[in-house]
């Protein structure tokens, strides 16, 4: 498990300060940079939430490392979300409500920090975090996620 969420994210970080460069060059690119952030955020969550849920054991250090790679992905969120990428999946407020989109993002960065401080406290503490967590996701895709 720590080399499948690491290996992904260590790649994502490394090129978080050239998604907008590339966004401006090859909107698919980051489109596909942006997907990978969620797809590795969506795996974590995955992860956790069976825990929490009692359908796969509680591991305390695989819900550490994975509370701690959903922290290590807010910083580079904003990042991901050049105008030159917009599709119908995202909403044209994330670029005309950058205040709004902002709080969204601290929101997420709030309760994945809140997350990552319980994680290896056992599967409750997983679970009311969690809770949290998903809270914040409902509300940035509530607010600025398109449909399908």
């Amino acid at each position: 498990m720590r080399v499948a969420v690491a290996a992904p994210l260590a790649i994502l970080i490394s090129i978080g300060a050239a998604a907008p460069a590339a966004a401006d060059d090859h909107s698919d690119k980051a489109v596909a940079y942006r997907q990978a952030i969620f797809k590795v955020m969506g795996w974590n969550i995955g992860a956790l939430s069976q825990m929490a849920k009692g359908e796969r054991p509680y591991d305390a250090a695989a819900a550490q490392q994975a509370a701690n790679a959903l922290a290590a992905l807010g910083p580079i969120m904003p990042g991901a979300f050049d105008p030159a990428t917009k599709s119908k999946r995202t909403l044209q407020a994330i670029w005309d409500e950058p205040a709004k989109f902002q709080s969204a993002v601290d929101q997420y960065l709030e309760a994945s920090v809140a997350l990552a401080a319980v994680a290896g406290n056992g599967r409750d503490a997983v679970g009311g975090a969690l809770g949290a967590l998903g809270a914040s996701c409902k509300n940035c895709h509530d607010s600025f996620r398109g449909q399908r």
